[in-house]
């Protein structure tokens, strides 16, 4: 995949880290000319990055500084892997007016981000893609859930194994730095309060049980929005991996499970699962260069127009799942009736 839409490099804030090292990859395989810039706080690193994918330079990013130190610099866009409690990357690309994808983030801290493109020069893409694996696992889910008749149940259960490639993200920036555990029923976003109303089971793609915990990610508030009528959240749970049960190499693991009525009337339940052997945050970095790509017109369609997105909004299922299977993550899919 090639296009020369883009002669200015994207900045990959943290792009020397585990999950923006992983979208720079990603971006270099699909685009092997485009121009990147790797910034971070060790310019070693990243200069080590940028050698290694070629057409591509290496910038120290300040985040403490308006500017992030880059006065006379020039992008056409920028991801923000890793964490920014000022926003310093997403006012940075507003000013310059160019797109801007975070993959940091969850529902107690989208509002802040909202505000913050708000508050700025609105003439930007500004995507907050801080879903889980950046949004791959939700638009699989609605993608199976706007093929029924009626939806009743979206849930999304992911299994973070303690194997898994180490990074930023830990169990408790998950299970509470996010905020309340959030899930959607009966018309509205609820809080889960207590021990009965976290706790999810269902069983894993090799038969096992997985018990998971609801979260705070963005998901709920997608799936939620998108399909009012059903009861939907996003759990975790974190422990052995299939891959870890089996004894082979660890993978991160994710059941999608879509319940109501088909067109045909029948009462069904639409399966899908990923196993992917490179791990949930090359995972995430395939989400975020998928979204970069489609906002800057990458993919050989037109560029998104200034507003404030998630990736289901701009991302099509299809394309999605065509890089997902190209990647080597295996995808299955299965419909029961219940």
């Amino acid at each position: 995949m090639t296009n020369n839409k883009t002669p200015l490099p994207i900045l990959i804030i943290g792009g020397a880290g585990v999950v923006g090292s992983a979208a720079a990859r990603h971006l270099r395989a699909a685009h092997p000319s485009l121009p990147l810039t790797i910034g971070g706080r060790n310019l070693d690193k990243a200069q080590k990055l940028a050698e290694e994918l070629g057409f591509a330079s290496a910038v120290v990013v300040n985040l403490d500084v308006q500017d992030l130190g880059l006065k006379n610099e020039e992008y056409s866009g920028v991801i923000g892997a890793l964490q920014d409690l000022k926003f310093a990357g997403q006012r940075f690309a507003q000013q310059r007016r160019i797109p801007f994808v975070t993959i940091y983030g969850s529902s107690a801290t989208v509002a802040q981000d909202f505000s913050v493109f708000a508050a700025g020069p609105r003439e930007s893409a500004v995507v907050h893609a801080s879903h889980w694996s950046g949004g791959i696992p939700t638009i699989l889910a609605l993608q199976s859930a706007s093929e029924l008749a009626r939806v009743d149940d979206i849930r999304i259960l992911a299994v973070y194994d303690f194997k898994d490639a180490a990074g930023p993200m830990s169990q408790t920036e998950v299970t509470m730095d996010g905020g309340a555990p959030l899930y959607f029923r009966n018309g509205y976003f609820n809080l889960a309060n207590d021990d009965s109303q976290k706790i999810v089971t269902a069983q894993a793609v090799d038969g096992a049980e997985i018990t998971a915990n609801i979260t705070a990610m963005v998901d709920s508030l997608s799936l939620g929005t998108a399909f009012p009528n059903a009861t939907s959240l996003f759990a975790v749970e974190f422990g052995d991996s299939s891959g870890t049960r089996s004894g082979s190499a660890v993978t991160h693991d994710i059941a999608i499970l879509v319940s109501g009525e088909d067109r045909h009337g029948s009462s069904v339940i639409i399966r899908q699962d990923l196993v992917d052997p490179y791990g949930q945050l090359d995972q995430t970095g395939l989400g975020a260069a998928l979204v970069m790509e489609r906002v800057l017109g990458l993919d050989g369609g037109d560029a998104i127009q200034p507003g404030f997105y998630y990736p289901e909004h701009i991302l099509q299922p299809e394309g999605v799942e065509n890089r997902v299977l190209d990647r080597g993550i295996k995808l299955t899919r299965t419909t029961s009736s219940r």
